[in-house]
């Protein structure tokens, strides 16, 4: 009965370790589980010593003190009366501009989580502008978007006996967005990490100097109340739910670039999100409309 329990045992372990539902802990990037939702784990792309680009899952950053420090300010600003606003400024200032590094070393390392810190349009209204000078810059629009890979090989030929430390070191991957006479060295995860060059797509993300955290989603849901970005114009359904064509009055409102739709459900909006990623990955140099 023992060997029999111990055999059992063994069969239920080779079988759930080809399923491939065997927690093991990893304390460095693990090639990534195709099959897993990607969009729930911090998924990025790196190109190995031959050329070829892998996807990785990588170690999620802790976050800094400053954060949460931060967060706590602005509670307390946006709360407080307008005739105490000035005298906290100066706190707010320091408290941004601490926070200021750990936020550029989140974009490059895990960008999924920058983008969860980040600080976006509709809490900035009212913020000092020396507080908003020390933030991450929001940019939405739509770009153009190249991803670049290749190797290069050094002047005046190449030492046989080198070949494979070259080979290793000399291969290159970039991903690149140009936008509003600006280029950013983009940090992708989820969904989009591993698009493909792409022309007048549709994005939105944090920066600090010329990095930049791209968000997976094409669409950004607007925060309750928000307004609308600047010269953004409705889509062709107007103010009806692109998915069901129903009005959308005290619906949710979403911006892709510089379009508005208009969504009746969050599950509408989601199934809209689902549409465009499968667009995207379409063979061809153009984004979608």
């Amino acid at each position: 009965m023992i060997m029999q329990s111990i055999k059992t045992s063994v069969v239920r372990w080779e079988l759930l370790a080809a399923l491939g539902i065997v927690m093991v802990g990893v304390s460095s990037p693990t090639v990534a589980d195709e099959k897993a939702e990607p969009r729930e784990r911090n998924i990025q792309f790196r190109v190995d010593e031959n050329g070829r680009k892998i996807a990785v899952e990588v170690a999620k950053v802790p976050d800094s003190p400053a954060f949460a420090r931060f967060t706590s300010w602005l509670k307390n600003y946006t709360q407080a009366p307008a005739a105490q606003k000035a005298a906290l400024e100066a706190e707010g200032v320091r408290l941004a501009t601490e926070r200021r590094q750990p936020m550029a070393e989140m974009i490059e390392r895990d960008p999924k989580r920058a983008l969860e810190l980040a600080i976006y349009p509709a809490q900035r209204v009212g913020l000092p502008a020396a507080v908003l000078a020390q933030l991450e810059v929001f940019v939405q629009g739509r770009g153009t978007y190249r991803v670049f890979s290749g190797s290069a090989a050094p002047r005046g030929g190449v030492d046989p006996q080198k070949l494979p430390q070259l080979k290793k070191s000399s291969h290159k991957h970039a991903e690149k967005l140009s936008f509003d006479g600006q280029v950013y060295q983009v940090h992708t995860y989820g969904r989009r990490a591993g698009l493909m060059t792409k022309s007048n797509l549709p994005f939105y993300g944090v920066a600090i100097g010329e990095e930049l955290a791209l968000h997976e989603s094409p669409l950004r849901i607007l925060a309750k109340g928000e307004t609308p970005p600047a010269g953004a114009v409705a889509g062709k359904d107007g103010a009806l739910c692109p998915v069901c064509k129903k009005s959308t009055i005290g619906g949710l409102v979403g911006v892709l670039g510089t379009t508005l739709y208009y969504f009746d459900s969050q599950q509408h909006a989601d199934e809209f999100i689902e549409q465009l990623w499968a667009l995207e990955e379409e063979i061809g140099p153009n984004a979608h409309g």
